[in-house]
Order: structure tokens, then sequence, then C-alpha cells
């Protein structure tokens, strides 16, 4: 028996009433028409394969139409296969959580307990999101602590882990799918390229060195990036440049978000998506786990000084010393800088589409 089945007629009309979507207009605003396939008709949660931008997804659907959308015994069951079913296929997976805990028949261990355990196998093989819809107590909020992504609907469970906070939950959902088609399907895969129309000679305008989140959109594609929370000083996002997948650090003050900036670097190097590092930072202590994130990846890398370095600044942002491929510089008054290259501020899209063309010809495939 389907949710739609176990469902009292009136309540789609209630969700509705207080702004809220059932678990299939849920699915439906995330995938694309057409694609899902129901994959275990469970107790509370709806599990399944669709398609975002053309390429495979799993995914689930808690529902508080049935028993608040508790975690039962068949609908953890139907969770952990999908993981697995993931796992051996190579498929991102998202997780739309709305649920009012565990229900009696299923000890909480078990039942949460098998789905962390798979959650944890899947780190660092396939991209994980977690959307949180509604209330998500206990294991639930476990489960989002583990996931690469995490959005959130305003008034819905939202732990300090949420990057994303949104006002309603069709634009939520399609922040998911604009993610999703940056992604790779899995550490195996790179990320789909994108043609664009957005000329790689376009000359930026950005002059400052002040406001590094600006620059980010005038050297991408079309102006478009998806940005991840982090402090008020850094800035990560992931766009196109040339019609490729990059992650990007800007960075103007290293003493907020840089821990959320070294997750990111983290994550980006273990799936293969290359890294654009922008820095404009005044002399302060280098922070630790930036520095050893970037220590520690090898995927392709390319770093731009906006103004000359300090003292330990180019070594915190990334550099030559610490593995970057590439060093450019703005051109300023005064000595040349230690760079590969000193451009001038109007040709850095140019140069980036260049210097990431180079560097992926020479990649060596994962």
């Amino acid at each position: 028996m389907s949710l739609n089945t176990l469902d009292h007629p009136g309540a789609p009309a209630r969700r509705h009433d207080r702004c809220l979507l059932t678990a299939r207009e849920r699915i439906s605003l995330l995938l694309d028409p057409g694609s899902f396939t129901e994959l275990d008709r469970g107790d509370g949660v709806l599990t399944g394969r669709g398609e975002v931008g053309g390429r495979p997804v799993h995914l689930w659907a808690h529902d508080l139409r049935f028993a608040g959308g508790a975690l039962g015994e068949a609908s953890a069951a139907g969770i952990q296969r999908l993981l697995d079913t993931a796992l051996a296929e190579g498929t991102p997976v998202v997780a739309l959580d709305d649920c009012a805990g565990v229900r009696e028949d299923v000890a909480a261990p078990d039942g949460y307990g098998g789905t962390l355990r798979r959650a944890a196998a899947l780190a660092g093989t396939v991209p994980q999101i977690t959307v949180l819809l509604g209330p998500c107590p206990g294991g639930t909020s476990y489960g989002a602590a583990l996931a690469d992504f995490v959005f959130a609907v305003r008034g819905a469970a939202a732990p300090a882990t949420a990057q994303f906070v949104h006002d309603d939950e069709p634009t939520c959902l399609e922040d998911v799918r604009r993610l999703l088609t940056l992604l790779p399907p899995n550490r195996n895969e790179p990320p789909r390229t994108e043609p664009s129309e957005d000329p790689p000679e376009r000359l930026v305008r950005h002059r400052s060195a002040l406001d590094v989140g600006d620059l980010i959109a005038e050297v991408v594609d079309d102006g478009d990036c998806v940005t991840i929370g982090t402090g008020p000083g850094t800035r990560c996002a992931l766009a196109r440049i040339g019609g490729h997948a990059v992650g990007l650090v800007a960075a103007c003050d290293r003493a907020a978000g840089a821990g959320d900036a070294a997750r990111f670097v983290g994550f980006c190097d273990t799936f293969g998506i290359p890294l654009v590092t922008v820095a404009d930072v005044p002399p302060v202590r280098p922070h630790p786990a930036l520095l050893a994130a970037y220590c520690a990846a090898t995927t392709p890398r390319i770093s731009l000084l906006l103004r000359p370095a300090e003292a330990g600044t180019g070594l915190t942002l990334d550099s030559r010393p610490l593995g970057a491929d590439v060093c450019l510089a703005w051109r300023h008054d005064g000595p040349r800088p230690a760079a590969d290259e000193v451009i001038q501020p109007a040709q850095t899209r140019r140069v980036l589409v260049r210097w990431l063309a180079v560097l992926r010809a020479r990649a060596v495939p994962r």
C-alpha cells in the first residue's frame, strides 16, 4: 500500500493550508519530470530513484501524513536498502527529512544505527545531501551531521551544520537541484561539463580588493554560483568557469569561517573538483585546519592573490609551497609578487579559463 492510499483524503489540503508540501510533491519539485521510480512503499517514508539534470540520484522522503513520518521497521529497512544501492551504483543521495522521530515498533539503535552506519560508509564515495523540512529529532539530526551539505527551511529543525537556510520549500529544493548539477555522481567520475555562452575573454569589472564575493560573481559563468555558508570573512562556492565545475574559496579574514572552508577544500579534493582560491587577507595567524586541508589536497589548484601577501598570508590561503599548481597575482605598483603570472584585474576570468584548461589536460584520471 502506498503512502497516498494510507492518507486521509483531506490531509494534502491541510498541509497546503500550512504552506507544507507532501512527500510526493517535494520529490516532484526536486527531480526531472517523470523520472521518479519508487523502490519501497514504506510506512511513512517513500524511497526511490530519479534524475536531476539527466543524472541519476537516490532519495527518500519522510511524510508527516502517516504516523508523523516517524521511522518504522519497514521504512528503516527501505532506507538502508536504498543506501546500499546508491553505494553499489555510485549515485548521490538526498534525504528529504520531516519526521516525528522513531515509532515504538522499531528499536532506535536498529533503525537509526543501521542507517547511520551505511551513511558513514558512503562518506567520500558519493555526495550526500540532507534537506530539513520539518521537525527532525533524535537520529535524524545525526544523519544531517554526516551529510556533505545540509539545507533547511526556516522554522524547521536547522542545526548549526546547515549551510543553506531558505524561507520556503520550492526555493530550497530548486537550490538543491542547482547544487546537484555541479557535483560529480561519485568520486570516480567528473562533474558534467555545461557549455556556456558567457565568453571566456569577458573582462572583469571588479577592481576593489575588498569584496571577494563580488569578484567570484564576476569570474564565474553567467555570474551564477551556489554559495556555501561560511563565516563573514570567508566565502566558499561551487560554480562553473568555462563550462567546467570548480570550487572557489575567497577570504578576506582567516579568523572567520576557516573551519568550514577547510571542510569544503576537503570535499572538493575528495571528489576531484578543481579549486580556485582568492586571497585578500590581512596578516593574522594561520588557521591550522585550513592549512592542513590545502597541504593534503591533490585536486588541481589555482591561487590568486589580490594584493601583495604579507607574513604568513600566502601559506595559509594556498601557495606553491603548499602544493598549488598555479599561483596568480593582480598587478600592483611596487615589487613584482612571487607568482607564475602577474595579471591585470580585468583579465582575471580569461586567465582562469586558460589555466584551468591546462590543468585538466595534465590531470591523471581518478
